[in-house]
């Protein structure tokens, strides 16, 4: 043992270069989570708001494309008949309201009087089952919110979305009626079908994220807005024209 300094014993033990300490910056609650995560002390305005939902929501593009994908898989692979019914379904809608309004109630005197009606069902369908789905996709992805973070709007917007396949596949039935019954009811009026879908979609999408917000809270808004569209169908003039009103 050799001779130790009288100072040895307050210097501690001696540091090898693994014991070496380097400095670390303290841990707070928002170092260790992402910067979107992050909370200010500024609360965003409403453009801010939109501006970051817009951001975030584009950038789930992959999301929203494989949500709307397993949607259409899955509502075509529980029927036998699959994606044959969103033909079928607006033409069996029709001939229901057809023997209901021409035959039983003797009413509907217009001229192609099955276009009128086919033409007022077919966006209406559209409309229902986006808002129907856009009011029902949150609390129904309540376990994978849990389990991974992003955007709620994602949900109404892949629910609303999944409906244009159902759209356009209703006009097929559509363009054949006027083609084979009604060709005269042909003019450069049809043009303006995807102008007018892409308002109805931007409609359909705004009330579908309204309704699943508030659907979040009171759970009666599904029920509701179930009788609250079809009292809005019957209001319509979709059934009748408006010089029937009078």
């Amino acid at each position: 043992m050799g001779a130790r300094g009288p100072g040895w014993a307050s210097r501690g033990p001696r540091k090898g270069p693994r014991d070496t300490v380097l400095p670390s910056r303290p841990v707070t609650a928002n170092s260790e989570v992402p910067s979107s995560f992050r909370s200010s002390a500024v609360r965003p305005g409403s453009l801010a708001l939109i501006r970051i939902g817009i951001t975030e929501t584009l950038s789930r593009r992959r999301l929203i494309a494989y949500l709307v994908r397993a949607d259409l898989k899955k509502s075509g692979a529980d029927t036998l008949l699959g994606n044959v019914w969103w033909v079928l379904d607006p033409l069996l809608q029709m001939l229901v309201y057809y023997i209901l309004v021409s035959v039983i109630l003797n009413r509907g005197r217009l001229d192609a009087y099955p276009l009128f009606i086919f033409t007022a069902i077919l966006p209406w369908k559209w409309f229902t089952d986006a808002t129907q789905g856009g009011i029902n996709s949150v609390i129904g992805a309540e376990r994978l919110i849990k389990q991974i973070y992003f955007p709620k709007l994602v949900m109404p917007l892949a629910a609303s979305a999944s409906g244009v396949v159902s759209f356009a596949f209703g006009l097929i039935p559509l363009v054949g009626m006027m083609l084979l019954a009604y060709p005269g009811r042909i003019t450069a009026w049809m043009l303006l079908i995807p102008v007018v879908a892409g308002v109805q979609l931007l409609f359909s999408i705004s009330i579908a994220i309204a309704a699943s917000a508030i659907n979040v809270f009171y759970r009666d808004m599904g029920n509701l807005s179930r009788h609250a569209l079809r009292f809005w169908f019957y209001l319509s003039p979709s059934l009748y024209s408006v010089d029937e009103v009078a």
